[in-house]
């Protein structure tokens, strides 16, 4: 639901007095800012830039894309108690030794390649001012930087639920 809210404590009160005493809430997230465990994204490749255009997306947008950093305290302060997080990487590409893991990567890379001008064509021209060749341009880079296996990128995607007391 990232990008789709103004005002996340808001909606988390609202969630919390719209649901029957002892109900949940269950939320998953993914963060857009791409990372590794190794190294392999280096601060101002095309990786890392992706990260810091969502993030100011989010900005200048006036929602932020950051929700799965803060849900769980978010979550918290409306009221809710038995929080939960779990978290997970999502690998972008077939690049992890663990076979399920490299599944997924492979399954999140076609995401990315479907995706990406979904994602950013009309935000990085209406939003950030970019033409549509410079946003096309980006995006093919993007996916050529994506596909390479040097890079061992992945996402953070967070699962908070928590429960309305009785």
């Amino acid at each position: 639901m990232y990008g789709s809210v103004a005002d996340w404590p808001r909606f988390y009160k609202d969630c919390y007095d719209h649901l029957a005493p002892g109900g949940y809430l269950e939320q998953a997230e993914l963060n857009p800012v791409l990372t590794c465990d190794d190294g392999s994204i280096e601060p101002g490749d095309a990786i890392d830039e992706c990260g810091k255009l969502a993030i100011r997306f989010g900005e200048v947008f006036g929602r932020s894309l950051m929700v799965e950093e803060f849900m769980q305290d978010d979550i918290r302060r409306a009221g809710f108690t038995n929080v939960v997080k779990t978290t997970y990487k999502w690998p972008i590409g077939a690049w992890s030794n663990d076979a399920k893991l490299k599944e997924l990567g492979r399954f999140n890379l076609r995401h990315w390649h479907e995706g990406l001008e979904g994602w950013t064509l009309r935000f990085y021209t209406k939003y950030l001012g970019w033409s549509y060749e410079e946003v096309k341009k980006w995006n093919a880079n993007m996916r050529h930087v994506l596909s390479d296996r040097k890079y061992h990128a992945y996402q953070i995607v967070s699962v908070v639920y928590a429960r309305k007391p009785l």
